[in-house]
């Protein structure tokens, strides 16, 4: 019974996270493969720079938002003593999407409301180390990597379970290979917004 629950939570969270709808809208209001433009990532971000819509972006968030809250809700119901699963399943199916050939999002958007869920204070604590980060740098991924790097720490200072935040990261990480060269050789640009990178 227990590995059935588990597999069923990390089923609902893969299929619910990797519900590609950066893709989906982008393609069919402007007909553009969003992995072609930009930054090539399945995300808001570069559904903005994809289309110059912020409604367009805005609804992708919202959605991308609404897919880890509709399988964290499944999941307490169907499988709840193994909630631990869902964080590394929703991420996974965000940043891999089978339908995509796994070509997917960075998965902070649905890390974050994730731990929203789980833990209020984490999650504040989670988006101060961000901002802080970001207003430091002048560089979005330098304030998510601070988070992301600080964040099994706070955990544990909260007294909040690390072994989810530790596992759902992991997906996390490769995203921002990229970025962190970029960074490194100093060609990547401030204020993401502005960006195609």
């Amino acid at each position: 019974m227990a590995l059935t629950d588990t597999l069923l939570a990390a089923l609902i969270g893969y299929v619910l996270g990797s519900i590609p709808w950066a893709y989906m809208l982008v393609r069919a209001f402007r007909g553009i493969d969003i992995r072609t433009v930009g930054s090539k990532n399945v995300g808001t971000l570069n559904a903005y720079r994809a289309t110059g819509s912020k409604a367009l972006a805005w609804a992708v968030l919202l959605l991308d938002l609404a897919k880890a809250v509709v399988a964290y809700l499944i999941a307490s119901v169907c499988c709840p003593d193994f909630l631990w699963v869902l964080p590394i399943a929703v991420v996974l199916g965000h940043n891999y999407p089978v339908w995509l050939k796994f070509r997917g999002g960075r998965g902070i958007a649905v890390f974050l409301v994730l731990a929203l869920l789980y833990n209020k204070v984490f999650f504040a604590a989670w988006v101060l180390l961000w901002l802080t980060g970001y207003l430091l740098s002048g560089y979005i991924a330098v304030g998510a990597l601070s988070a992301l790097i600080l964040a099994p720490i706070i955990a544990y200072v909260l007294g909040t379970p690390v072994l989810p935040i530790l596992l759902a990261e992991i997906p996390i990480f490769p995203r921002y290979v990229e970025k962190i060269r970029l960074l490194i050789k100093g060609e990547l640009p401030k204020h993401y917004w502005r960006s195609s990178a």
